[in-house]
């Protein structure tokens, strides 16, 4: 399944009371069904620290879906920087 994420960012700080600054970013990610319902889309690895961009859907019911983003460094003996990568997930959801 290849899902289109699109972005849209509102930026008011910094900017003239009469001005606002608008982004937009819009990208692709192509997810493989796992067992139990999940979706994992994993991209990488990129650069010195072999570092896996991976995004994980889960279906809540209905429309309601839950997507965890972590990246994961698969070479953490590479460089010192490469041991501090956070693989903490960021968790965007309906809740």
């Amino acid at each position: 399944m290849t899902c289109r994420f699109q972005q849209v960012f509102l930026t008011t700080s910094g900017a003239p009371t009469d001005t606002c600054l608008i982004t937009t970013n819009r990208y692709d990610r192509v997810f493989r069904k796992q067992a139990g319902g999940q979706w994992v889309s994993t991209e990488g690895p990129e650069g010195l620290c072999g570092v896996n961009d991976v995004a994980t859907l889960r279906d809540d019911g209905g429309v309601k879906w839950t997507m965890d983003i972590r990246k994961i460094a698969t070479r953490k003996d590479a460089a010192p920087q490469c041991r501090a990568i956070d693989v903490t997930p960021e968790v965007l959801s309906w809740q």
